[in-house]
């Protein structure tokens, strides 16, 4: 939790703090709580009155940050309290219905944003995760961010990617919502977040050009109205032509997934079909646009679950871009809105985009929001770490652009400050320089909010320390002044051999075939999932990519923890090994997670055969804590094993529960419970895995008068701890 300090004004009995699991049964307090804790998001409350008004999406500027949710119930006449579809906890409006007159002060009322107060006359639209800070103007973002900004950061932009726009869809969110994308707290720290949203959509779309994903659609034909996409891997697309060489992912027989995950049903997904194949000749291996939910938008939008709720958040209505996602590749308001709703809405470690560039004045934190599995650490990841370079320099060419005189800190994301060094001295981000003077203090671990403008003499930069196994000379007398210029960022010697690598790719030793950016990257005990580290040529990232290769003894020991980073997971692509995972069929959105130690289950496609049931995450059996980044069978991520090779097979599996309690405890024990193929709740497994210690004894339930029975689905999670709750 990066929020600790709470700073709001005490209450005489405080309620505990939120879980994001119904609580057993009410807590009674003395008296009500005058001021509630906006922790949506984990964002705390700021305010200098002892009460807090209720804020709306077109409320007067008061100097509070906007409370949404239902704790205290709904004022307005026409307001109803309802479930936020969004909300990381499922949750349906029959839930929330006691939390309508404010006299429930329990689960779900007290969980910020996971009810909310819905004017019965505007659009339903969920509220966004809090930052804390007030709205303290009503100027508009288009106010000063002009046409003319905008065509200096990309004179070469193309539709959908239009000025206006941009403007229509920052102003159509602020509309809908009282949590405001690039209006909430002071001028400096509206245009600084509004600087880091151009500097990573520059780069996520390709200077506001693709707004549809390369891979899956670049290569295209419009018959008529209608868009036709050849879905292509990375190894058949020729990136000269844009074109895909071959049948692609649907043709030839193929049948393509679509990024549609069907175990997540509506209303928490959009419906959709993970067997697509192609359209018949001429069209052959294309596949209609509006039926697959590839990545669109400025911030790309992908997989099916993910189109419903920013559906919801954008239009206010869920089935918009359900029955048509291509709407966010042709519609301009659309495709910088879903850039919008990733910035605002995507929880990643319980924080926001928006959260970590307007709260914490962290560009690193927005980074390892959008791309941490890939980028974060910065300086571990192949080919990354160049594209790295290019992020940075158009954030600061935004932050120049809206006259900023200094960027944000870079400690979300760890090894972005030796990037930033590094590419001020090869010279790959030249619109950092005026920026510069800021390196020496981020590169030892500052903790100063912003890095100043150098006005007028250039920065001094001072030697750091590099990341293994480049590491400085350490002289005995004093280092001479640094000179006006950055020194280079030192880069390991090539290793002689025979190899016949392009200029700027290197082999590892004993490797010639295997051309890399960075040969010690490879065998380091931290997996890089991607070509070209995860290939055979490679020998797999030299072990790093498989449990059974990965050396313990390695700089990185396989599991990254004593580091502080990672995870880096197993996308084991050996076919020699039991761990295989089948890089053509297990299509998740990221590799880091398979193999981390947190079973990843409900949700895309990892706990699948073709994942290798998420790396061996799911299963008790299978989950090795020597390798797991994370505490294998942590209770917020239960084990689920669907492998069938540990479920016991039974001719009659046990028979559910009955819904009504006994009127009479038994007077023998309960018999074990019984595993089999028909699929059953992780809660259910974790109970019946807690009580084997006392299978000795005999064990008496008996529901208290206040007792309600909820039936857990694959996507809900009820207790922290392997106990029967009731």
């Amino acid at each position: 939790y990066k929020f600790n300090t709470c700073v709001g004004p005490p209450t005489r009995n405080p309620t505990q703090r939120p879980t994001r699991e119904p609580t057993p049964s009410p807590i009674i307090t003395n008296s009500p709580t005058e001021h509630p804790t906006h922790i949506f998001g984990l964002a705390q409350v700021i305010s200098s009155s002892s009460s807090v008004t209720r804020s709306t999406a077109s409320s007067v500027l008061n100097g509070e940050p906007p409370v949404t949710w239902c704790l205290g119930g709904c004022k307005g006449a026409n307001e109803k309290c309802v479930g936020n579809q969004n909300h990381p906890q499922n949750i349906a409006d029959s839930d929330c219905r006691p939390c309508q007159d404010g006299a429930q002060t329990y689960w779900p009322c007290d969980v910020d944003g996971l009810c909310f107060c819905w004017n019965q006359s505007e659009a339903k639209i969920p509220p966004a995760p809090g930052s804390g800070l007030a709205q303290l103007s009503d100027e508009r973002p288009c106010d000063y961010f002009t046409k003319a900004i905008f065509d200096s950061l990309a004179p070469e932009s193309q539709h959908p990617y239009t000025y206006d726009g941009l403007c229509l869809a920052i102003d159509s969110y602020n509309e809908g919502h009282a949590e405001k994308v690039f209006m909430m707290g002071t001028e400096e720290e509206r245009k600084s977040e509004l600087a880091s949203f151009l500097g990573h959509t520059l780069h996520e779309s390709d200077e506001w050009k693709a707004s549809r994903e390369y891979l899956m659609c670049a290569d295209n034909k419009v018959v008529g109205s209608e868009t036709f996409c050849k879905p292509c891997d990375s190894g058949s697309f020729n990136w000269e032509t844009f074109k895909c060489d071959g049948v692609g992912l649907a043709g030839g027989g193929l049948t393509f997934n679509g990024y549609c995950d069907s175990t997540i049903e509506p209303p928490q997904a959009c419906a959709c079909d993970d067997t697509i194949t192609s359209e018949p000749a001429p069209l052959e291996g294309y596949i209609p646009a509006s039926d697959v939910f590839f990545g669109r938008g400025a911030i790309q939008l992908s997989w099916n679950y993910n189109f419903r709720s920013a559906s919801e958040a954008l239009t206010g209505d869920a089935s918009t871009f359900c029955e048509d996602p291509d709407l966010v590749a042709t519609t301009p308001e659309y495709a910088w809105g879903a850039g919008v709703f990733f910035w605002m809405e995507n929880l990643k470690e319980e924080t926001t985009c928006h959260i970590e560039a307007l709260r914490n004045h962290d560009f690193g934190g927005t980074l390892n929001n959008i791309n941490g599995g890939l980028e974060c650490p910065a300086y571990h990841g192949g080919w990354h770490g160049e594209a790295i370079k290019l992020r940075l320099n158009r954030y600061c060419k935004a932050t120049s652009a809206l006259g900023l005189g200094s960027i944000l800190v870079f400690e979300g994301c760890k090894g972005l400050n030796t990037s930033f060094v590094e590419c001020l001295g090869d010279g790959t981000c030249p619109d950092c320089n005026q920026y510069s003077d800021g390196t020496a203090t981020l590169a030892l671990g500052a903790a100063s909010a912003h890095h100043a403008v150098i006005e007028p003499e250039p920065a001094k930069v001072e030697s750091i320390p590099a990341p293994t196994p480049v590491v400085p000379a350490v002289t005995p007398n004093p280092t001479p002044d640094p000179t006006p210029n950055p020194t280079p960022y030192p880069t390991p010697q090539p290793v002689e051999s025979t190899s016949s690598c392009p200029e700027d790719m290197l082999s590892p030793e004993g490797l010639p075939d295997c051309c890399v950016p960075e040969p010690a990257y490879h065998g380091d005990g931290a997996c890089d999932p991607d070509s070209p580290y995860n290939t055979a040529e490679c020998a797999f990232d030299g072990g790093d990519c498989c449990q059974e290769t990965c050396n313990l003894s390695s700089h990185y020991g396989c599991s990254a923890n004593d580091f502080g980073y990672g995870p880096f997971g197993y996308f084991c692509i050996n076919p020699d090994l039991d761990e295989y995972v089948d890089p053509n069929l297990c299509t998740v959105s990221d590799r880091t997670k398979i193999g981390d130690g947190q079973c990843d289950a409900g949700f895309e496609m990892y706990n699948t055969r073709a994942c290798n049931w998420d790396g061996g995450d799911c299963c008790a059996e299978t989950c090795d804590e020597r390798y797991s980044h994370f505490s294998c069978g942590d209770p917020a991520h239960p084990y689920d094993c669907q492998n069938p090779e540990f479920l016991i097979s039974t001719p009659n599996p046990t028979p559910p529960p009955s819904p009504y309690p006994s009127p009479h405890p038994t007077l023998s024990p309960t018999p074990p419970p019984v595993k089999s193929n028909s699929s059953q709740s992780s809660f259910a497994d974790s109970v019946a895995s807690s009580l084997t210690q006392y299978e000795s004894s005999i064990i008496t339930v008996i529901t208290s008068e206040d007792a309600t029975i909820m039936k857990s689905d694959a996507n809900s999670k009820y207790g922290l701890e392997p106990v029967l709750s009731i």
